[in-house]
């Protein structure tokens, strides 16, 4: 089979298709790095989490999977160990197309710190700044040019190729971001009123990410706003609205829905220390709802989402969207500090 690399090529040059450092997650709050860099600092445990996503098998398929670790700055000189911020490190990979023609690779490191305001400290605003790098590789072993044939006939010359394309290339990336939290309790065990927003920008360096030898494609910043409330019905029924919006060159991406949280058991000590079921709907306006469940306790927590392409696309793909899990490991930090947990899933 013949592939046009020449076209991946340019959707890899176009941002609008490459997301480069930012992978794209349907449940973007289990991989908080990659939605603003100043999560690191609402993490109050040391975390360790991983997403998996797999979409366009009948196109061509494209998969995504990040790591990240955060470990959360305590203030010791405070008798009640005030979170004052955090350190994150986060590494991901996209595959894309058949024999994975388009691989990007990243690596970021993430700092975050806090400022809690007013006497009673219930509100806090944390400031973020990512840096790393991203290598864009392409697989050509597959593909045949228009170069290679001999002039004349339909013989290829496997000798030639294009020296145009560059099939390796690393560049830094930089962004930022700030996040402000809100809950009327420093008590973690109360279900209580919540509110968060924030706003991100990648692509802050704006580098040169085309993969055509003598040209430049500067990278677009990319900007995300997201928030949103968590509203208690009861001891042990919450109710979470959210939304989070991207802009990128033009082009605007909003997802909106709402999930919600089932208090399973009161218990705070051991495997399943404050068990949560927590099930909820998205809409990717103009592209697909978003369904998703996961199970959560202080410890851990593992989620399942179901993306259900009703745009366009979805004549192509038999209707048939995009799979993902997520996992965390979390490492409590000691009861006496002051929480601001974020959305579980």
């Amino acid at each position: 089979m013949l592939h046009l690399l020449a076209v991946l090529v340019g959707l890899i040059a176009n941002s609008n298709y490459a997301k480069a450092q930012d992978a794209v997650f349907s449940q973007y709050y289990a991989s908080s790095l990659y939605l603003n860099p100043a999560l690191a600092g609402l993490q109050p445990d040391i975390s360790l989490s991983a997403n998996h996503r797999l979409q366009w098998l009948n196109i061509n398929p494209y998969t995504t999977t990040q790591v990240s670790l955060i470990y959360p700055f305590l203030n010791k000189n405070n008798p009640i160990h005030e979170h004052i911020g955090g350190a994150g490190l986060s590494v991901f990979q996209d595959n894309a197309g058949q024999g994975n023609a388009i691989r990007t690779t990243g690596a970021n490191l993430n700092l975050a710190y806090n400022i809690s305001l007013g006497t009673n400290k219930i509100n806090l605003i944390s400031f973020g700044l990512q840096g790393g790098f991203v290598q864009q590789q392409l697989n050509t072993s597959n593909y045949i040019w228009g170069s290679q044939y001999t002039t004349g006939s339909n013989q290829i010359d496997a000798t030639s190729s294009s020296d145009n394309v560059i099939t390796q290339k690393m560049y830094p990336t930089i962004a930022g971001g700030t996040m402000w939290y809100f809950a009327n309790s420093k008590d973690a065990k109360i279900n209580s009123f919540k509110a968060y927003a924030g706003g991100s920008l990648y692509n802050i360096n704006r580098p040169n990410k085309s993969m055509l030898g003598g040209q430049t494609i500067l990278a677009p910043w990319l900007f995300k706003f997201n928030g949103g409330i968590s509203i208690p019905l009861g001891s042990r029924i919450s109710l979470s609205p959210n939304a989070i919006m991207a802009l990128q060159n033009g082009l605007k991406q909003i997802n909106a829905g709402i999930y919600a949280s089932f208090l399973l058991s009161e218990n705070e000590t051991g495997f399943f220390a404050h068990p949560e079921f927590i099930i909820g709907s998205w809409y990717r306006f103009g592209d697909a709802m978003i369904f998703n469940a996961g199970f959560a306790t202080n410890r851990w927590s593992v989620g399942f989402s179901y993306d259900l392409n009703n745009s366009t696309l979805s004549k192509y793909t038999n209707a048939q969207g995009a799979y993902e899990i997520s996992l965390a490991i979390k490492i409590p930090r000691g009861i006496k500090m002051k929480r601001y947990a974020t959305p579980r899933i």
